[in-house]
């Protein structure tokens, strides 16, 4: 099966925890090797700089950086404003070389996806990843930029009805984009993201990580992903954390803004592999501070190392940490505070619950999200066109 994958908001492979990597990165870049190391034809197209065409082969992987007009430290307007050269490039590729199926991530690629849809009468799968309004409804924010905000939920919406298939990291995000699109029923499907075979296997590394953290003695350590973004709230989690009564707690951020680093707060560069583990290993408590998550490859990824979990209660993530017992979940600034307090009364009362959270994670595998991705883009091949 030759597939296009459209990735215009980041690239793959760009590094873990800079300002437009994050989840998304990591699914991308487990998924698309999977589906190149399974025998299909693989072509991934994101974002480039500069005038220059840039071609990359890497692990059996095609990716092509189509420049499309960005300035090297881009912001959100700018994306929205190359889009259409972005769509236009991607086009004239698929023109020349025919894919069987698109595979479109985020609503700007999804953009890329209905033009080559309506000119080449090809089949588009889509992830949204997030949906501005989800975002919205659970945060009770939106972007500052009126124009930027209205072409996205335009574009989320087109996409919905244009989509063959639309993937959902969870049975929750599904059921809530239902809700504001009760049309897509029948082409909606979970697809779940994967925990990585190391991060379930690798021994116990407890005093490296508290090293790597700046733990000192005594001291509970809450763990929490740094990358500043609109319904992140992780400028809340600092806020509530600098009047946090435990006098021995402290507040480590991986990634994040070196403002905030403070005698209570430390804050490390982006890690990965050995040294990723070993911090969730080191961290005492880790804290999802979104208002919403569609899946949270961050938070499953502490699961597996069978750690106690502050998150969101109308996510997937805070509806598995309840039913598992697993740690404490908020729907509210005030409600993360209550949250972060709660969790360290009797913390041994969580032990059974991680245990078997930390065992359940083991069904979340990326061989298995590839062979549910392969038989939705298998389905979309013989599937009619939405709206024909």
């Amino acid at each position: 099966m030759r597939v296009a994958v459209i990735s215009f908001h980041t690239c793959p492979y760009e590094e873990f925890g800079s300002r437009f990597s994050g989840g998304m990165n990591v699914f991308l870049r487990e998924v698309c090797l999977r589906l190149a190391l399974a025998g299909n034809e693989v072509t991934v197209f994101t974002r480039g700089w500069g005038e220059e065409e840039e071609r990359v082969k890497t692990e059996g992987l095609r990716v092509v950086h189509v420049p499309c007009g960005l300035p090297k430290s881009p912001d959100l307007g700018d994306f929205l404003a190359s889009a259409d050269v972005f769509s236009s490039a991607v086009l004239a590729h698929l023109r020349a070389s025919p894919p069987d199926v698109v595979f479109s991530n985020y609503w700007l690629s999804g953009r890329a996806a209905i033009c080559a849809r309506e000119n080449l009468r090809v089949p588009f799968v889509h992830m949204h990843h997030t949906l501005e309004a989800l975002k919205e409804k659970f945060s009770k924010t939106r972007y500052g930029d009126p124009h930027l905000r209205s072409a996205r939920l335009f574009a989320e919406f087109e996409v919905q009805k244009r989509a063959s298939y639309l993937i959902h990291p969870s049975p929750t995000d599904r059921e809530e984009a239902m809700k504001l699109y009760p049309f897509i029923r029948d082409r909606a499907v979970v697809v779940f993201p994967g925990v990585r075979e190391d991060i379930l296997d690798l021994p116990r590394m407890r005093e490296r990580g508290r090293s790597l953290l700046g733990a000192g003695e005594g001291e509970v350590v809450f763990l929490a992903g740094g990358r500043e973004e609109r319904t992140k709230n992780i400028s809340g989690l600092v806020e509530v954390f600098e009047k946090f009564p435990e006098a021995r707690a402290r507040l480590a951020l991986l990634g994040g803004k070196v403002e905030w680093r403070s005698e209570k707060i430390s804050v490390l560069p982006p890690l990965s592999g050995e040294d990723y583990v070993a911090a969730l290993d080191g961290a005492d408590v880790v804290v999802v501070p979104s208002a919403y998550e569609s899946f949270s490859l961050f938070g499953f990824d502490a699961l597996a190392r069978g750690k106690v979990l502050v998150a969101p209660s109308r996510s997937f993530l805070g509806r598995f940490v309840m039913e598992k017992g697993c740690g404490e979940t908020f729907d509210s600034q005030e409600g993360l505070a209550v949250a972060l307090e709660r969790v360290l009364i009797s913390p041994g009362r969580f032990v059974d619950g991680c245990a078997e959270a930390r065992e359940e994670c083991r069904s979340f595998t990326w061989e298995s999200t590839l062979l549910s991705l392969l038989r939705v883009l298998e389905l979309s091949l013989r599937a009619p066109l939405p709206g024909e």
